[in-house]
Parts: structure tokens; C-alpha cells; sequence
């Protein structure tokens, strides 16, 4: 999702719908934190059980106070410290020096974009919370929750859309052809600033895909995702569980995470 301001979109003219924060409450009650992910339902289908431990994190630049964009934690580090996984283009719209993650100093450790992939992990000291994402390739019909941070009055606002992967191929998202997935979401209501935020199989809780384009830049409820394989490309990335087959039955799943799975 291309990083937006609520300003931007009301000159663009391209939302008349509520504001995100009424949208929100509509469906879930208010969120606990501003920075942590309401738990609600959608569509009368539940949300990820174990609330809390696959919130997204917020990006920020002191420098660009009207820009954002959303991350997730991958791997914790010595001490207090974890690292973060965004877009490319996150950190090249906020710019590198000053970055920020949930309000903590972040570094960039690697920008893949050089490779042709529009992912970057980040290093962020007294980042406590959450914790880590496990990683697994996706699978065409897998049900999907997308988490990241929308514009909303008072500051940015994580909201959680749900969907399917619809059709994988390799688009370039990052300067050359990668596996990619295209998602046809729920709602087309998903707004600028989840760029970053991770694509989560509701039936394992693994992340299977990066947020990197929205219905706003391609029209009607679809999406575009980064596949999490290509974070392979980086030497030191976590371990990616190979996908899961198309008829596994998640209760008895030895992949599944127990903690974080749905039942649907």
C-alpha cells in the first residue's frame, strides 16, 4: 500500500467513506492501544485467537510526521532488541536516518531493493513487544488476515482486514520479477499506510506475505502482497516453513500454531 495521509486522500477525492476509526468501532469496539490491534470480528468470522502476539508495529520518521507505514517483528535479539521486517519502500518514502518503530530507534540492517525485492529488515533496541512472526510460503485459496496501520485523527490506527490469496505470480514490486501474491480482499476498504504489514494464514498464524499494494492503486477489493520467500534472498533471513498442502485440515495440522490458529 502506497504510504497516504488522510489529507491526500481527501484532494484525491478517492474515500467518502467513514473514517477508519468509525469503521473500527463500528465492527470491533474501540481498540485497546493506538498501537495495538483490536480484536474483533469481521464478517462474523473470528479474529487470530492469541490477541496481541501478531500485532503489527508501527514505522515512523520524526522528519515525516504525515507519512507511516507498518512492520512486524521476525527474531528477537540480546537484551530488549528485535528485528523488523517493512517494505523497501517504506524506508525509502520516511528515509533511513531517524526511523522509528512503535516510537524506538530503528536501523536498517539490509534494503533489499538492490535484489529486486521491496523488502528491508530493521534493528530496533527496547522494542518488548510483540513477539516474533514464524514464516511459511503461502497457498493459492489460503484465508488471510492483513494487519497494519491506517490514517486516522489522533495519529495512525492498526485495523485488520481479512481475504484470500487468490493468484500467485512474479510482478515487479521491487525492480524485477518476484514471487508475488495477488489478494482479493474481503472489503475494498483497506486503507494507505499498510505498506510493510504482514499477509497471515488465519489457520497457521504464519505470515505468508507483505503488504505492498492496495485497492488504491489498483481498483476494487484487490491487493498485492510480497511473498515471504523472497526474504531469502537475505543471508541470515529466519527459517520459511515450506506451504502447506491445499486440503490440510488445520485441527490436525503439525504445522499449525497452536496458540494462534482458527478453527473455520
Amino acid at each position: 500500500v502506497a504510504l497516504m495521509t488522510a489529507a491526500l486522500l481527501q484532494q484525491s477525492g478517492q474515500r467518502t467513506t467513514a473514517p477508519p476509526t468509525d469503521r473500527l468501532r463500528n465492527r470491533c469496539g474501540p481498540p485497546r492501544r493506538r498501537d495495538q490491534l483490536a480484536r474483533c470480528t469481521i464478517g462474523g468470522a473470528p479474529q487470530l485467537a492469541n490477541a496481541g502476539m501478531h500485532d503489527p508495529v508501527l514505522i515512523t520518521n520524526p522528519a515525516r510526521p504525515r507519512d507511516h507505514g507498518s512492520g512486524f517483528v521476525i527474531r528477537r535479539l540480546a537484551g530488549d532488541a528485535a528485528q523488523v521486517v517493512t517494505c523497501a519502500h517504506v524506508v525509502r518514502t520516511l528515509g533511513a536516518d531517524a526511523l522509528q518503530v512503535a516510537g524506538q530507534p530503528a536501523t536498517v540492517v539490509v534494503d533489499l531493493a538492490a535484489q529486486g525485492v521491496d523488502l528491508a529488515v530493521l534493528a530496533v533496541a527496547g522494542l518488548t513487544e510483540p513477539g516474533p512472526l514464524a514464516l511459511a510460503r503461502g497457498t493459492v485459496g489460503d484465508r488471510v488476515e492483513l494487519l497494519g496501520f491506517e490514517p486516522a485523527g489522533g495519529g495512525p490506527l492498526a485495523v485488520p482486514h481479512r481475504g484470500v490469496l487468490a493468484k500467485s505470480s512474479l510482478t515487479a514490486l521491487g525492480g524485477k520479477n518476484r514471487p508475488a501474491w495477488h489478494l482479493q480482499l474481503d472489503d475494498g476498504d483497506i486503507e494507505g499506510g499498510h505498506s510493510g504489514g504482514p499477509v497471515i494464514d488465519v489457520r497457521t498464524g504464519k505470515v505468508v506475505g507483505v503488504i505492498a499494494m492496495g485497492p488504491e492503486q489498483k481498483g476494487g477489493r484487490d491487493g498485492v502482497a510480497v511473498a515471504i520467500e523472497n526474504l531469502a534472498v537475505w543471508a541470515d533471513a529466519p527459517t520459511i516453513a515450506p506451504a502447506r498442502p491445499p486440503t490440510s485440515d488445520p485441527a490436525i495440522d503439525p504445522d499449525a500454531d497452536p496458540s494462534g490458529s482458527i478453527k473455520l
